[in-house]
């Protein structure tokens, strides 16, 4: 009997702890959070040229305890492009689709419901990328010296390989060299020369970003 009074206490405390760990729990709360975009799935032979919002904003609910914790890293926005645009084999060229944002796209913690989606929809271009060959075309200005004359110029590789959107290369067929400028040569000359890069987008495959070019010279008999 003698610590009674203590027993009581402690269970007085108890009781109290325990009642205010099930009101937290019991007790709701909103939170605002920012997450990226993550775009998956995308075909190899298509390309992501814009998109209208890279981030969202959600409003989730759930019990204190839990949304007291939330941190942008607890919740993640991935849309799979071939699962949620299935028109996108069909595209030719170019596109802008309309993604409306789901809440079955969000990954977020048990417990942890979504209430609002800011923006709702979001815009991306696409287009569709081809690979193509173009034949090689030298630009610039190559004289000889008086008393001499050109037999012949030739290019190597005569011709190369890019990949870029379907819609800028489908009608091209060359592609030009920067422009070099020889006036006066007396001697057969061998050079490299830049290709031309006529859209950011393209790019060169196996590497080849320059050309080989032997001009021959034969002096004139007189």
């Amino acid at each position: 009997m003698r610590n009674l009074g203590l027993k009581l206490l402690a269970l007085f405390l108890a009781i109290i702890i325990w009642v205010g760990v099930v009101g937290e729990r019991k007790s709701q709360g909103n939170i605002i959070i920012t997450t990226p975009i993550e775009l998956k799935n995308l075909p190899d032979n298509m390309e992501l040229v814009k998109i209208s919002s890279t981030m969202v904003n959600v409003r989730l609910s759930g019990p204190l305890s839990i949304i007291k914790t939330l941190t942008p890293l607890d919740i993640s926005l991935i849309i799979d492009i071939k699962k949620n645009i299935p028109e996108i084999d069909t595209i030719k060229y170019e596109k802008t689709l309309n993604i409306k944002l789901k809440k079955q796209m969000f990954k977020i913690v048990k417990g942890v419901k979504i209430k609002d989606i800011l923006p709702p929809t979001i815009q991306i271009t696409i287009e569709k990328k081809m690979k193509k060959t173009l034949k090689v075309i030298l630009k610039g200005k190559i004289s000889p010296k008086k008393g001499y004359k050109i037999t012949n110029i030739s290019i190597n590789p005569e011709i190369v390989f890019i990949e870029g959107p379907a819609l800028l290369l489908k009608n091209r067929k060359n592609i030009e060299t920067e422009d070099i400028n020889l006036k006066n040569l007396e001697q057969s000359i061998e050079l490299s020369v830049m290709l031309k890069k006529f859209d950011s987008r393209i790019i060169f495959l196996h590497d080849i970003k320059k050309v080989k070019v032997k001009i021959t010279l034969k002096k004139i008999q007189r």
